[in-house]
């Protein structure tokens, strides 16, 4: 039996109620005291994050702004998004 979700808070949810295990982001895993992690013997394929914006907004004004300040709060907090 598989369990397919398009969001990482169902699959945590599955996980939480018993019904197997879900590839979840560390950051999002490791806050949930009632999730363990298992240790894989291969590591899961890498995911890259994607920040789409219209060429004509991400010139100038608030969503250049927003990019900028999401791109440094992500480098700022890269251990949270890599595993241990």
């Amino acid at each position: 039996m598989a369990l397919r979700a398009n969001s990482q808070t169902s699959q945590a949810a599955a996980a939480r109620a018993g019904y197997g295990i879900a590839l979840l982001p560390h950051f999002l895993g490791r806050i949930d005291p009632t999730l363990s992690r298992i240790f894989l013997s291969a590591a899961p394929p890498a995911r890259e994050i994607w920040l789409l914006t219209r060429r004509e907004a991400s010139s100038g004004g608030p969503v250049r702004l927003a990019r900028d300040f999401l791109i440094d709060l992500f480098a700022q907090n890269r251990d949270l998004f890599e595993a241990e």
